[in-house]
């Protein structure tokens, strides 16, 4: 955890701040790891997204994006190390307990219904709470 609060702290007052995102590679207790960070500008409120069961995805760089349209800065950790990404649903299983999956672009579950009201709500707290 120190070492993801360390590299947050770095990308906050990194000179990439506006740029298009970037992979960051990070260790945790000398494992590498590999986040995603995309800024709008250097003083934009910083979001941390956390991953689901199948570790750090297009699906997550997606959302990052679409959050820095927003105005956000986002820091998309990796919680199971670089290059690890469950494939097999028995992997998968490990890793999770929610039962849903109804944002989760492209799933047989998929409502896009509920994701856009889910993404609404979602936007409406970050701008109650950071800006």
């Amino acid at each position: 955890m120190k070492a993801i609060v360390a590299c947050l702290l770095i990308l906050a007052f990194s000179s990439t701040a506006g740029a298009a995102g970037k992979v960051v590679s990070y260790q945790v207790s000398g494992e590498p790891y590999e986040g995603y960070y995309v800024s709008p500008s250097a003083d934009a409120p910083l979001v941390l997204l956390i991953h689901d069961w199948d570790g750090l995805t297009d699906y997550e760089v997606k959302r990052a994006d679409m959050l820095a349209d927003m105005g956000y800065a986002v820091f998309a950790a990796d919680l199971f190390g670089a290059g690890v990404r469950p494939t097999e649903v028995k992997d998968k299983r490990q890793h999770t307990g929610a039962p849903h999956a109804f944002t989760v672009f492209g799933g047989n579950r998929y409502r896009e219904d509920a994701d856009k009201k889910s993404w609404k709500r979602f936007t409406e707290y970050l701008s109650e709470t950071l800006k």
